[in-house]
């Protein structure tokens, strides 16, 4: 089975402020652009459900693309897919992602945050889960995790390439 997680696009913050879950933090005019290269890269693929944290920066994100690729399904909003809560431990976080891993039906899209992507992949890959560093994640980016009987694997797919973007990542696949 076939599962795409995708990082929300570029959010406005002149501020420079960690915004973690504090709400308003909406996609910029480059994020905006990102989610409709996003979508018109995942219009390729069959996607059935799209599920969102409830940030806004996400629910936009997944907007932008359900238009995109078409879908007239409505958004599932997931609190298991929010940002990295004051208090929270890598582990917490890494139980709560693993829900994306629950599903067994393919042709879903789950739209999330930098931090707990990162955790989730850790998690995939075997790695520590305090070691986030590892994956990079740029907004918009869609990762495929593949999941047989015998093994899970995550790989980076997309990332949306903004001429006004600083944003640049080579495509590897983690194991």
């Amino acid at each position: 089975m076939r599962i795409l997680i995708c990082r929300h696009a570029t959010v406005h913050n002149p501020n420079k402020i960690t915004y973690r879950r504090l709400p308003g933090f909406n996609l910029n005019r480059e994020g905006q652009k990102e989610a409709e290269s996003t979508g018109r890269f995942l219009s390729d693929y069959n996607i059935d459900f799209i599920f969102s944290s409830p940030m806004e920066r996400c629910i936009e994100t997944a907007s932008i693309i359900k238009k995109i690729i078409n879908n007239d399904k409505a958004i599932v909003i997931k609190e298991y897919l929010n940002e990295w809560e004051v208090g929270e431990h890598t582990i917490d976080i890494a139980r709560r992602m693993s829900y994306v891993l629950r599903s067994s039906k393919p042709y879903r899209l789950y739209i999330t945050h930098r931090d707990p992507l990162r955790v989730l992949l850790n998690k995939i890959s075997e790695r520590p889960l305090k070691d986030i560093e590892y994956w990079h994640c740029p907004p918009g980016s869609v990762y495929e995790i593949n999941m047989t009987k015998n093994k899970i694997s995550a790989k980076l797919l997309f990332v949306p390439k903004i001429k006004s973007s600083k944003t640049s990542c080579k495509i590897e696949e983690h194991k």
